[in-house]
């Protein structure tokens, strides 16, 4: 294990360099606009550096855990999907198309939700024969709500760590493969960080469209096959996604009520109005980053001194309130 993590860091590191070079002769930057914030033009290279990063620990490792090889294997599919948008600016229906490719090929591989746990007084949900398209929605919806919080540097994978490492804590197994395997996913995250932000004065990489999708494609199957792999139940996985489900909904359903499209990007996202409010964004990606934090420690301790019934209860009521802050005192002033 140490010799592959000792591989994996200076890998991970060439692949980025590497990728922010080509991009700057290629051309392939992230030109400034009205509604983005940074002033220069930058690479979005760093999601297909990932994608490849991700093969190469295919090809390095020999861990038993086989489910992680086929997730990390389409995930460089969608990343490729991801880069053509950046790229030529897919609209709507033909990108959803695409999304949908890799995630039928990963389902027919078997992996779905069979059921949603059990839940008192009803019994265990069973999915059945609607568990494919359930959890192509579950998908096709966590993918892109992940767009939603890659506006900040540095949040996007923030949250994909902090996602990793607390389903890992929740399993309280740190002897397993699958461990073994997410510390080498762990670490080009980490890195890719560190460039995003440009600490030290690293070039600065963006994730891209390619990105964004490629990790909340990842993370979407990760929480799968922990569900139904390593008997973590339903009810308390979907807290450690909590952040990212209530940006996307909160969002969407702000701009219905303000008549706005739902599909048009724009600078109405939670970690804009928090800007607002701490002016640099590293104390937006730390105010966001405790948030998902305290959102996975309560999720945890109701899951722990309750049933899954008032977890998913609380978890609603948790998404309401998060909604009202937003409509009340944060959204309508912009």
């Amino acid at each position: 294990m140490k010799f592959l993590i000792l591989c994996t860091v200076p890998i991970s590191i060439f692949i980025f360099v590497i990728s922010q070079f080509l991009a700057h002769k290629l051309r392939l930057l992230d030109y400034p606009n009205f509604r983005k914030i940074h002033t220069k033009p930058t690479p979005y290279t760093g999601g297909l550096g990932l994608a490849i990063i991700f093969v190469i620990i295919i090809y390095i490792s020999d861990f038993e855990e086989k489910n992680i090889n086929y997730i990390l294997s389409y995930s460089f599919l969608i990343a490729i999907i991801g880069f053509i948008d950046d790229r030529i600016n897919l609209n709507v229906g033909n990108k959803l198309i695409l999304q949908l490719l890799p995630i039928i090929l990963l389902i027919n591989e078997g992996f779905y939700l069979t059921n949603l746990g059990f839940i008192p007084f009803i019994g265990i949900i069973e999915l059945g024969s609607f568990s494919n398209v359930f959890t192509i929605l579950c998908c096709m919806f966590f993918i892109n709500a992940y767009n939603y919080v890659d506006g900040i540097d540095g949040l996007a994978t923030s949250m994909s760590i902090i996602i990793i490492v607390t389903l890992l804590l929740y399993m309280g197994n740190f002897n397993t493969d699958l461990f073994r395997y997410s510390i080498l996913i762990i670490i080009p995250l980490l890195i890719f960080l560190l460039f995003n932000i440009s600490f030290l004065s690293l070039p600065k990489i963006f994730l891209g469209d390619s990105g964004s999708i490629l990790l909340g494609f990842f993370i979407s199957f990760y929480a799968i096959i922990i569900s139904e792999n390593y008997d973590l139940k339903p009810s308390l996985i979907i807290w450690p996604l909590g952040y990212i489900v209530f940006e996307f909904l909160s969002t969407t359903i702000l701009r219905i009520v303000n008549k706005k499209s739902i599909f048009r990007a724009g600078r109405d996202h939670f970690h804009y109005e928090i800007k607002k409010i701490v002016k640099t964004d590293f104390l937006v990606l730390l105010s966001i980053v405790s948030i998902n934090i305290l959102l996975n420690i309560y999720g945890y301790l109701i899951n722990l001194y309750t049933n899954n019934l008032v977890s998913v209860l609380s978890y609603a009521c948790v998404f309401l309130m998060f909604l009202f802050v937003r409509y009340k005192y944060l959204y309508k002033k912009n």
